[in-house]
């Protein structure tokens, strides 16, 4: 009897461990809305083409800095104004959320040829960027290069489009 409820335990325990998506290596994937925002985010960008690397990047502590008092105030932050109460609401949420930001991998194939994913991490043109976080009508892309890193601001017109709304830089060099 001792022996037939261990093994009921151990199956138990296996069946928990293979049903877990992680121990498989699975990695979540991209909505086809947030390949809409990164397509987007670079649509009027004056280089020809923009290298990211082919996973987003986690929760990472220099993005905390979007709410230090340098960069953050009741009247806006960086580019981004806070006239339209929506937007204000939006960075009020977007502050909840980043620590959800998980490792997902970019398929080339859903961007256009604008966009290049690199496996290279070293390349200096390289930007690696988050996942999208998607607030209502604004989306939220955090970006970080050799030598930048910022957030990009994105809102969704009435036909249902992503526009560049604004930028808030957190970190750069100048050369």
């Amino acid at each position: 009897m001792e022996k037939s409820v261990i093994k009921i335990c151990l199956f138990f325990v296996f069946l928990l461990i293979f049903q877990n998506e992680s121990f498989g290596q699975r990695k979540a994937e991209l909505t086809e809305e947030q390949y809409n925002v990164l397509e987007n985010t670079y649509r009027k960008a004056k280089e020809k083409t923009i290298d990211v690397y082919y996973h987003t990047i986690p929760f990472e502590s220099w993005m905390q800095s979007l709410w230090n008092e340098d960069n953050y105030s009741d009247m806006g932050v960086g580019f981004c104004s806070f006239k339209e109460p929506d937007i204000k609401l939006a960075f009020s949420e977007l502050k909840k959320q980043v620590f959800d930001l998980e490792e997902k991998e970019i398929y080339w194939k859903k961007l256009s040829d604008k966009i290049k994913t690199s496996k290279r991490k070293k390349r200096s043109k390289v930007s690696f960027l988050s996942e999208p976080i998607i607030i209502g009508d604004y989306s939220f892309v955090f970006s970080r290069s050799v030598d930048q890193k910022s957030v990009h601001v994105l809102k969704k017109d009435t036909l249902g489009k992503w526009k560049y709304e604004c930028g808030v830089p957190l970190e750069f060099e100048l050369h």
